[in-house]
């Protein structure tokens, strides 16, 4: 089965019955004939169906950044991407309001080193 996970802001959502539909704005690089790169939205629609629409409707709002997985399938029109797994994304600003040096010494503390492993020896033994 083929899966897919993408990344982006949500820009519509759409309830009729048990269907979700769902637009997600995404930006990509494309490449100029000049060789420039620069970024474009691209929009991109999905479908979820289930208690798993009505999750996704309560739980969140147009504007958010989040990360959506699921499958791949042939629907009536052409290709349904199925979404069965959904993510808030949350900005690093917004998560952690105390300055990052206090963050970095509570991190630093709490992770111990590991010993150093001996150093592999690679190709043929040589003869003693």
């Amino acid at each position: 089965m083929n899966t897919f996970e993408i990344s982006g802001r949500l820009g519509h959502l759409e309830q009729s019955g048990k269907t979700l539909r769902i637009a997600i704005y995404t930006s990509r690089a494309v490449r100029n004939q000049d060789g420039a790169t620069e970024f474009k939205q691209q929009r991109i629609g999905l479908v979820t169906f289930g208690p798993k629409a009505e999750e996704i409707a309560a739980t969140y709002v147009v504007g958010q950044t989040v990360k959506l997985g699921g499958f791949i399938r042939a629907g009536k029109h052409g290709v349904d991407l199925v979404v069965n797994r959904c993510a808030l994304i949350v900005k690093a600003e917004a998560q952690s309001e105390e300055p990052a040096a206090e963050v970095a010494s509570e991190v630093a503390a709490e992770v111990a080193p590991e010993p150093a492993a001996a150093p592999k020896a690679r190709g043929r033994k040589k003869a003693a």
